[in-house]
């Protein structure tokens, strides 16, 4: 996107004196316009996140609004990110856009969040959604449709396509002779990788003796970390599950490159990125369906799948016993792009709300 544009990112780092210090990076940078430390109160009154949220991002903005860089704002994520930046954009005078990632489908049933989150899609400029699911979240909560785009993201081509990738399994210290399945994501419980190991406890699954992979990091909810590992060790699959960790890209790539199936049980996703890369590489997926997985998903590159251990399980042993019998190849579908095709049409998006009437008059 930079290539195309002036792009500034501004990124809110939450702190609370005494009990979440900011990180030292960030004290060691709290001149750059892209560091915005943010208070907040943790786990009790997350409804005033977008009050200190706005508070954090005012100063940045300002300084690029008056040295004549700034021409629009776009927020990610609908609230605290998006409804902050509507109140600062419209303080200084400047198209505001908001753009939905999936976690909003939760946000807008709860009672304050959902109020602040509705308010904004109906005053937001423009609302960019990554998937068709989130457009009709937008639709049904108050967004204008003339203010919506569809835009599904991306993969690197660079590293997420079809070529065979730099390191084998004998170089990654993974056995020939055991089918890998991978699964991407931070552990969490939106993730539900409790189902995914309990499926490994089936019968249809154990004549195979998979290793499953859990690419992401065990550093985001501890709680749900410790649930799961104690799951492991309590089923004996300690052998057969790996959690490898957050890793940059290519290696996540290259995971994806050596295995012979990729799954997700998520119960919510906006455009899971995960199984873009995961097409993209020409891997076999399995997927529930949330988000608009059903649109990326067809009967040659994979199946959904109820979130239910019996039905992940008969799932991941038909799709092993297709990958070791050799199958018909798969082809990328035509759905998932580069990441340069949708800047491109970011781009145009943007261009669209700085030409419209309502923008001109903002900005005059």
């Amino acid at each position: 996107m930079g290539s195309l544009m002036e792009v500034t990112t501004i990124q809110p780092v939450p702190f609370f004196p005494g009990l979440r210090a900011l990180p030292g990076w960030v004290r060691d940078d709290l001149g750059a316009r892209t560091v915005a430390p943010t208070f907040y109160f943790p786990g009790v009154l997350k409804h005033l996140d977008a009050t200190w949220f706005a508070r954090a991002i005012k100063p940045p903005l300002s300084s690029l609004h008056n040295n004549g860089r700034l021409d629009l704002i776009d927020a990610h994520f609908g609230f605290p990110d998006g409804a902050a930046a509507l109140r600062v954009a419209r303080e200084l005078g400047v198209p505001g856009v908001v753009t939905l990632r999936g976690v909003e489908k939760e946000q807008v049933n709860t009672t304050l969040i959902g109020r602040e989150l509705r308010d904004t899609l109906r005053r937001a400029d423009g609302c960019i959604c990554v998937s068709q699911s989130l457009a009709q979240i937008a639709l049904r909560n108050g967004a204008p449709e003339y203010s919506l785009a569809v835009i599904p993201n991306g993969v690197d081509d660079s590293l997420f396509n079809m070529r065979p990738g730099p390191s084998t399994r004998a170089q990654m210290n993974f056995p020939s002779d055991r089918p890998i399945v991978v699964a991407v994501g931070h552990v969490n419980p939106t993730k539900q990788y409790h189902l995914l190991v309990h499926a490994l406890t089936n019968r249809s699954v154990r004549r195979l003796n998979p290793l499953l992979l859990i690419v992401g990091s065990t550093l985001r909810d501890r709680r749900y970390t410790r649930m799961l590992t104690a799951l492991v060790h309590e089923l004996g699959l300690s052998a057969d599950v790996m959690f490898t960790g957050e890793q940059p890209p290519v290696l996540v790539a290259a995971y994806l490159k050596v295995a012979d199936c990729f799954v997700s049980v998520s119960r919510r996703e906006g455009c899971c990125n995960a199984l873009l890369e995961a097409l993209a590489c020409g891997v076999p997926v399995i997927a529930t369906a949330v988000g608009d997985n059903a649109l990326f998903i067809n009967q040659q590159s994979g199946r959904l799948v109820e979130a239910i251990p019996g039905a992940i399980a008969h799932a991941v042993a038909d799709s092993l016993d297709a990958s070791r019998q050799g199958g018909d190849g798969m082809v990328r579908p035509a759905c998932v792009n580069d990441w340069s095709q949708v800047a491109d049409e970011v781009l145009d998006f943007f261009h669209r709300i700085l030409g419209s009437p309502r923008s001109a008059a903002l900005l005059a």
